[in-house]
């Protein structure tokens, strides 16, 4: 509870530093968890602290991706929230499917494990879209000059050099 309690900031925190920002948050929050849980051993209070982050982290991190998401097309938000939510339940039951496996053949550490790799997987990703859209130093016609400008921006269609 109290993590899902925390999470109602996460709106706020995404309209302030974008959802980027939060996705990392989150996962940082969801791997802190699953430390907690490698770690914890018979701890009933170490696994309570793991659900909260593990809450608060999955919470932020899917208030971030509907925000990225709503934003690409408005006029199609419908049928891309349609979408994301399959996609959030079709991964959750891939997770699910992987992490009973891995607990039959190796008990909490292979759900630990399973966890540890989808979040290491979840970060790179994250990662390697961060570089891929990062800020890049492009040249303006004329001037000689360099316009800093969101490569993103630029994917969603707005001319260079539109920015003020």
């Amino acid at each position: 509870m109290p993590g899902a309690l925390g999470a109602r900031y996460s709106g706020h925190l995404t309209d302030r530093w974008g959802p980027r920002a939060v996705n990392a948050l989150s996962i940082a929050s969801a791997l802190l968890a699953f430390t907690v849980f490698a770690l914890a051993g018979q701890s009933l209070i170490a696994l309570v602290i793991g659900c909260n982050l593990l809450g608060y982290g999955t919470t932020s991190g899917q208030i971030a991706n509907q925000a990225r998401i709503l934003a690409v097309r408005p006029e199609i938000r419908a049928r891309l929230n349609t979408v994301y939510i399959f996609c959030v339940f079709a991964g959750g039951a891939a997770g699910s499917a992987v992490a009973g496996a891995l607990f039959s053949a190796f008990g909490w550490a292979g759900v630990v494990s399973s966890g540890l790799g989808f979040l290491s997987l979840a970060g790179i990703t994250l990662a390697s879209h961060a570089l891929r859209f990062r800020r890049t130093a492009v040249p303006t016609t004329g001037t000689g000059s360099l316009l800093l400008m969101d490569v993103q921006d630029e994917a969603r269609g707005a001319p260079p050099g539109s920015r003020p």
